[in-house]
């Protein structure tokens, strides 16, 4: 769209300094694709609360391949049990030792988050 010499020498330095410093690209890349985009989180949720989960590598596969099949998919640590849930879910394990626990949406973003997954607390955000 730029249609003067200066608006085009501008746009390429911009594309110059985005394409050269990673914050700056990885910004850009994430606000052109979508994939930076969050919801708000209800006040005192964990930090990954409304926002895209990336493509985990996880015991049984990989989260986007888990999310094809258009359901819910819970990711614990190794030990835990699985809830019941009055919706379609996929209970899923961290590869390795982390401790967080996830409820992914099938669209990808994280609608609950917890570092102390209490049961009492995921059966209330598993419950509609």
């Amino acid at each position: 769209m730029a249609r003067t010499p200066l608006q085009r020498t501008v746009r390429a330095l911009a594309a110059r300094a985005l394409s050269t410093i990673r914050p700056a690209s990885d910004k850009a890349i994430g606000l052109i694709s979508g994939i930076s985009i969050a919801y708000a989180a209800p006040r005192g949720a964990h930090p990954l609360t409304a926002k895209r989960a990336p493509d985990l590598s996880l015991q049984e596969g990989r989260l986007h391949q888990l999310l094809r099949d258009d359901t819910f998919v819970l990711v614990t640590p190794d030990d835990a049990a699985t809830p019941a849930s009055p919706a379609p879910l996929l209970h899923t394990h961290w590869r390795g030792d982390r401790t967080t626990t996830l409820l992914v949406r099938p669209d990808g973003y994280i609608a609950w988050a917890s570092d102390h997954a209490d049961p009492a607390a995921l059966q209330a955000a598993l419950t509609p």
